[in-house]
């Protein structure tokens, strides 16, 4: 993927997610979560096996599903259902020539990205993007940023007043467990 592919997809996202319905899922938190892979990407040494930008694209695609949908149980659990419909109407890739195979990446990574916390469905299968994405956007549940977000968010949906009172419990799971809920469970000493 070229960097004018990726700066117009980041524009593009930029703008989608003044959209978003969720605070939690706003374009901070895509920025958040691109950081995250590219630094997981460093730290395995995976940079000659993959593209950069194209992992970049990836992150700033992967919660298109809020733009249209409000936060709640059956959005977490068909998040991918719902950002796999948005992403084949979505012209935008083919308008800027992005090939096949890129696409196909793409919507892999996004589609298999959500539940790894606190369900642990992995992709430890999968390509490497598939898992960066999803161990990057994992190790954000519980950034400092994200933690902020969620007393907004708590005030304004019942579904995160019911996840609250869960929150505790929750933490302590995933600061004593989080290597479970990774697809690379070496991450965990260098992220908490």
């Amino acid at each position: 993927m070229t960097g004018s592919q990726l700066d117009k997809i980041r524009t593009f996202t930029a703008e989608e997610m003044k959209k978003s319905l969720d605070p939690q899922h706003d374009f901070v938190h895509l920025e958040r979560v691109r950081t995250n892979a590219l630094r997981i990407a460093d730290l395995l040494d995976l940079n000659g096996a993959i593209d950069r930008n194209l992992l970049s694209a990836i992150c700033y695609l992967h919660d298109l599903a809020f733009t249209a949908r409000k936060p709640g149980l059956r959005t977490w659990f068909f998040e991918g259902r719902f950002v796999k419909k948005r992403l084949k109407r979505l012209t935008l890739l083919d308008r800027l020539g992005v090939s096949q195979e890129e696409k196909r990446i793409m919507f892999t990574a996004i589609i298999r990205h959500p539940l790894a916390f606190p369900l642990r469905r992995l992709n430890r299968r999968r390509d490497y993007y598939t898992q960066l994405l999803q161990d990057a956007d994992t190790l954000d549940f519980y950034s400092a940023e994200r933690l902020a977000s969620f007393t907004v968010s708590r005030q304004r949906f019942l579904f995160y007043r019911v996840c609250s009172v869960f929150a505790g419990f929750s933490y302590r799971l995933y600061n004593r467990n989080i290597h479970k809920y990774l697809n690379f469970p070496q991450l965990a000493e260098h992220f908490l």
